[in-house]
């Protein structure tokens, strides 16, 4: 998934490139833990709840929905 990853298969072995759910979803992870870091400096609600936004939403409890639905303004 890097360029120097996808370059080098590219170039030495000739090969397509296939990415696996465990990468995708690890970056995915990362860009979300960013973005609510980022919202969490404007929005002290959001402090604490990393493991609320990396559960499944199916798997939340009710004082976690509400927690998230107060830091988004819902």
């Amino acid at each position: 998934m890097y360029p120097a990853y996808t370059s080098g298969a590219k170039e030495y072995f000739n090969a397509e490139i296939a990415y696996d759910k465990f990468h995708i979803v690890k970056q995915m992870n990362d860009v979300i833990d960013r973005m609510r870091r980022r919202e969490a400096k404007e929005n002290e609600v959001l402090g604490k709840t990393r493991f609320i936004w990396l559960t499944n939403p199916d798997k939340l409890t009710e004082k976690e929905r509400l927690k998230i639905n107060k830091g988004s303004g819902r």
